[in-house]
């Protein structure tokens, strides 16, 4: 009986920033026009002793075993496994055997590497 008493009693609360909030929210601003953007990047180990550089092109190869990555012809490492079945499924879905990436990121300690697929708009 209490909670129904107070209930049928109580005001109902508005919160009078809701509205003010509401309209900046849907005001336009500088990042408003910009599109979202995401790239989704693999984790990659480096089979030469000299990483490639930051911004370099290369190439991701599904060879059966897991995903190649060459620069200019050789052989530089290999996506880890972990990030080489989402790859491999992309791959069997666009139906092909190489996709073109760039490396975004060295990792010296660790002796790797990550790529971002290049897309038609880079």
């Amino acid at each position: 009986m209490g909670i129904a008493f107070i209930a049928a009693k109580a005001e109902k609360f508005d919160q009078e920033t809701d509205e003010a909030f509401r309209e900046q929210f849907e005001s336009g601003n500088l990042f408003s026009a910009l599109p979202d953007s995401t790239s989704q990047t693999f984790r990659c180990r480096a089979c030469v002793s000299k990483l490639p550089p930051v911004g370099a092109g290369v190439l991701l190869y599904n060879s059966g075993n897991g995903v190649l990555v060459f620069l200019q012809n050789v052989q530089i490492g290999s996506v880890k496994k972990q990030d080489s079945v989402e790859l491999v499924g992309m791959m069997e879905k666009l139906q092909t055997e190489a996709l073109p990436a760039q490396v975004t990121e060295q990792q010296p300690l660790s002796g790797g590497f990550v790529v971002r697929l290049v897309t038609g708009g880079n």
